[in-house]
């Protein structure tokens, strides 16, 4: 990995830490349960990978950087971003958790990141997102559930039965 790319690396990673370092204390605040599922904001994740060259980076792309760890920032205080980092790997990719209320919304938060519009950073992927395994809201998903959730419901299950 070249020192740039560390640097980077080392930069959102850091982020990334002190964003789940805030965790704990949100939820020690008093601050209400979460609603249920079907209430909340649908989830989504993003791939992005950051396309620096080789090099030192411009002033232009050093400001596009700074530019992305403000608008992340400006997201996770507004409840928009759940968490977000690189990839511990050499792939240059990170994720991002975000809640939106469409897809296309999704991929708007995505596209007005400035590291996107400096062309430096491109977006690989964005996906709805179910966490049905969620430690920080003590949420999982049993069996019985799965079964429940894979069955049709039971009109469709009658007509299904009534055409046979």
């Amino acid at each position: 990995m070249s020192p740039l790319r560390l640097k980077l690396s080392t930069v959102l990673m850091s982020a990334l830490i002190l964003l789940l370092a805030a965790l704990p204390a949100l939820a020690e605040d008093g601050a209400a349960a979460p609603a249920p599922a079907e209430a909340q904001p649908d989830l989504y994740v993003a791939i992005m990978e950051l396309h620096m060259p080789e090099g030192e980076p411009s002033p232009e792309q050093l400001a596009a950087m700074g530019g992305h760890i403000a608008h992340l920032k400006e997201l996770y205080d507004s409840g928009v971003l759940v968490l977000a980092g690189p990839f511990d790997d050499e792939s240059s990719q990170g994720m991002s958790v975000l809640r939106a209320g469409s897809l296309e919304a999704a991929r708007e938060i995505c596209a007005a990141d400035p590291t996107v519009q400096a062309g430096i950073m491109e977006i690989i992927a964005v996906h709805p997102w179910w966490d049905a395994y969620n430690a920080w809201e003590g949420r999982s998903l049993t069996v019985e559930e799965f079964i429940q959730m894979m069955s049709p419901p039971a009109d469709e299950a009658a007509t299904s039965a009534a055409s046979s």
